[in-house]
């Protein structure tokens, strides 16, 4: 079994001040290799935590959702301090809408 080990992606609807590329853009390509490479090598992903930047965001969810669908590689998670609420396991954050 290959495994492909991502993590602190903190992916974000909300472009930083310093950047002046494509910020949402950008990450979807990022991911987008992550992911057509899993595929190429036949692996499983593992995102070690922060996938992302704030615990609820809903437009960032529903792409998430979207994305995640379109593939088939499996895609496996812990989740980090950012992808929680309050440290609560049962708070709605975009992560816990994934699972």
């Amino acid at each position: 079994m290959i495994l492909l080990l991502i993590s602190d992606m903190h992916l974000s609807t909300d472009r930083p001040f310093s950047r002046s590329d494509d910020f949402e853009e950008t990450q979807k390509k990022k991911l987008e290799y992550v992911f057509q490479r899993a595929q190429q090598e036949d692996a499983v992903i593992i995102q070690a935590g922060d996938l992302c930047d704030r615990p609820r965001n809903w437009v960032l969810c529903h792409w998430l959702a979207s994305f995640l669908e379109s593939w088939q590689t499996p895609f496996y998670m812990v989740r980090g301090q950012h992808d929680i609420y309050m440290r609560s396991d049962i708070a709605p954050t975009t992560v816990l809408v994934l699972e």
